[in-house]
């Protein structure tokens, strides 16, 4: 299936070290263009370090996978790709295209079986590692005529097609909605008024220690549940009693990891238990609407305003008087209600579009198991 001399590990750290690297030259590919498919490069060599590494040079249809990070991810090199050189956290494969289309190759590692092919897992160990290299050598799958190949590859190229369109509508729905957002919270900056006349904070503690789901904020997500953000990890029983209720419309954030998007207003969950590091809080006036105030949060206005009012000198918190402090541009309530409701059609058209491309690649990985069943 490979080539001779076709399963190339990137060279020891020893042959490639950070005084050799440059800013401009031939780019060094990194495990993150086999886990993201980019092709933007922080690290280049210059030619005379090139030609003691060229056998590491990546080729047209070469695969490489990541082999730190999140192992076993697969990107194919294409015509436009410049020619680079990849560094010890990848590893090369160059197929005999006799026998095999690359591209297929590809959409095999992509499934369960074929990426299990690429990965293993120490025993007795949560580790993962990437596949010695006999065993990627010689995995075994059924392979159909060329011709066949290129059909099947065909077809899932139109799913793959479908899925990076969408992708890029996302992209566009977040730029678009971001200057809207920044465009509507830097007005009427005579009419700053501070967040402290809006909200209070809350301290409910689980005293009768009920068993609600234990939350945490994910900068990207906002609350999950603790065992999706963190693992397996569980609080002991003993140690609920101490954690804090949430309810659903409540605003809560860590004044140690504080960033954008790390004040989340609980939506997904009618209820939970937070951590009792968390500062939690609502809305006690109606004269600031929630989704006006969940928009706010977004602004780089108030990424300026939060960022200026940060304590200490290692660990930077944010108190909730800070907060408190920070102003808020607030028009009438109509107003306000005017300007959630043309976000909100940005917010459900990005939802939409990421359910479409999660269903689409439900759909890849059946017909994918199908393949190679």
């Amino acid at each position: 299936m490979l080539n001779e001399k076709g399963y190339i590990r990137g060279p020891f750290g020893s042959s490639l070290r950070k005084d050799d690297l440059k800013n401009e030259g031939i780019p060094v590919y990194e495990q993150q263009h086999a886990i993201y498919n980019h092709r933007n490069f922080r690290y280049y060599v210059d030619n005379e370090k090139y030609q003691t590494l060229s056998r590491f040079t990546v080729n047209t249809d070469d695969l490489i996978i990541s082999c730190s990070g999140t192992i076993g991810k697969v990107s194919l090199i294409k015509n436009n790709d410049p020619k680079g050189i990849i560094n010890q956290a990848l590893l090369l494969l160059r197929v005999n295209k006799k026998l095999i289309n690359p591209k297929f190759l590809k959409y095999y590692l992509e499934t369960v079986k074929g990426h299990n092919s690429l990965v293993s897992t120490s025993s007795g160990s949560s580790q993962t590692n990437i596949a010695k290299k006999d065993v990627i050598i010689n995995m075994k799958f059924k392979i159909p005529s060329l011709d066949e190949q290129e059909k099947l590859i065909n077809f899932l190229y139109t799913i793959d097609k479908k899925i990076e369109l969408m992708e890029k509508k996302i992209s566009i729905n977040k730029i678009i909605r971001k200057q809207y957002i920044n465009d509507f919270y830097t007005k009427d900056k005579e009419n700053f008024i501070p967040l402290g006349n809006f909200i209070k904070q809350l301290s409910t503690k689980n005293k009768e220690n009920k068993e609600y789901e234990v939350l945490s904020i994910n900068n990207k997500k906002g609350f999950v549940k603790q065992k999706d953000q963190f693992g397996e990890h569980e609080v002991a029983s003993s140690d609920k009693h101490n954690y804090k209720i949430i309810l659903n419309g409540n605003y809560a954030y860590n004044p140690a990891r504080i960033n954008v998007g790390s004040i989340a207003r609980l939506e997904e969950f009618d209820n939970g238990i937070i951590s009792p590091m968390y500062i939690m809080f609502d809305i006690k006036n109606k004269e600031l609407t929630s989704d006006y105030f969940k928009f706010y949060l977004d602004s780089e206005t108030f990424k300026y305003n939060m960022l200026k009012r940060l304590e200490g000198s290692v660990r930077q918190t944010l108190s909730f008087d800070a907060l408190k402090n920070i102003p808020i541009p607030l028009p009438n309530y109509e107003t306000q209600e005017k300007i959630s409701k043309f976000l909100k059609v940005y917010d459900q058209e990005i939802n939409l579009l990421q359910q479409k491309i999660i269903t689409n690649k439900k759909f890849k990985q059946t017909l994918l198991s199908k393949m190679f069943c």
